[in-house]
């Protein structure tokens, strides 16, 4: 972990208690550390030592930080602050001009089990015949493994292995489907998501509070749906794959003066470094 004197820090690890243990390390910059909290808030929420944990490095003077927006009732806590989750602002591609013939929705990320890949694959396929359009169905990861368990579902795959080659095939499609448990997320913000943001393509998601609040806010970017119902993700897909060109780079261009700007946190993302990652700005210390 860097610790650049002057500027504060951005830290993230999802269970509270390990990271209390290693205080000792941090506790003489405390002051400069802002402790990223969505996971561990959740947590929190349940287990009574995680509540303490994260109460107790808060007493001690370490600033706590959540992305986007928090549903679960917070302690009282010395200093909190919640800034938007931030867009991906560099190595982008130009926002695609949707064909009028077929329509490519994709999926992508870490394809973990969480994340739901078989169902949502399920839902854009009967949403495609629900809607009477042609969709393509595009899978995009790095993790090979689950790419070779989903290529017999999809239409195509598209493997990436750095940065260039993931957002240029995030902003190839019409549409990104996500469709996370909402057990496993809560108050958890989707990197995915702002990804796809970043690149002018429109969301189709759950509608848990804080997937609503990075899709909708500052201006819409896709539609949210209702638990496994194809005909609500229908209606979602319908309502994001309708944005016209225009819709969608206004759009863009207002969450990246949102996102992007040094009161969220100044060029960063949070979902790149687990642990810790360097700020150039962010919020700074009350």
């Amino acid at each position: 972990m860097t610790l650049a004197k002057g500027k504060p820090i951005l830290q993230r690890e999802f269970i509270t208690i390990p990271t209390l243990l290693c205080l000792p390390l941090w506790y003489r910059r405390r002051a400069d550390i802002w402790f990223i909290n969505n996971h561990n808030i959740a947590a929190a929420s349940k287990r009574f030592w995680e509540r303490w944990a994260l109460g107790l490095m808060n007493r001690l003077g370490f600033n706590l930080v959540s992305l986007e927006i928090i549903t679960h009732a917070l302690p009282p806590f010395r200093s909190h602050k919640i800034i938007p989750a931030p867009l991906s602002f560099d190595l982008l591609p130009d926002l695609r001009r949707r064909p009028a013939d077929v329509f490519r929705v994709g999926i992508a990320g870490g394809l973990r089990s969480e994340q739901k890949p078989e169902e949502t694959i399920g839902l854009i396929r009967s949403a495609a015949k629900t809607l009477g359009v042609e969709i393509k169905v595009v899978c995009i990861s790095n993790n090979q493994a689950r790419i070779d368990e989903l290529a017999p579902l999809v239409d195509e795959v598209i493997s990436t292995h750095t940065d260039d080659s993931y957002y240029s095939a995030i902003g190839g499609l019409d549409c990104l489907s996500i469709n996370y448990d909402c057990l496993s997320y809560l108050d958890r913000p989707s990197g995915v998501i702002s990804d796809a943001i970043s690149c002018g393509v429109p969301v189709v998601a759950p509608d848990i509070d804080v997937f609503r609040s990075q899709i909708m806010n500052p201006r819409c970017m896709g539609a949210v749906f209702s638990g496994d119902d194809p005909i609500h993700f229908s209606e979602a897909l319908r309502l994001a794959l309708s944005l016209t060109f225009n819709e969608r780079l206004h759009a863009r261009n207002a969450h990246r003066e949102l996102r992007c700007s040094k009161n969220s946190g100044g060029f960063f993302r949070s979902f790149d470094n687990p642990l810790a990652t360097f700020l150039t700005s962010g919020p700074a210390a009350p």
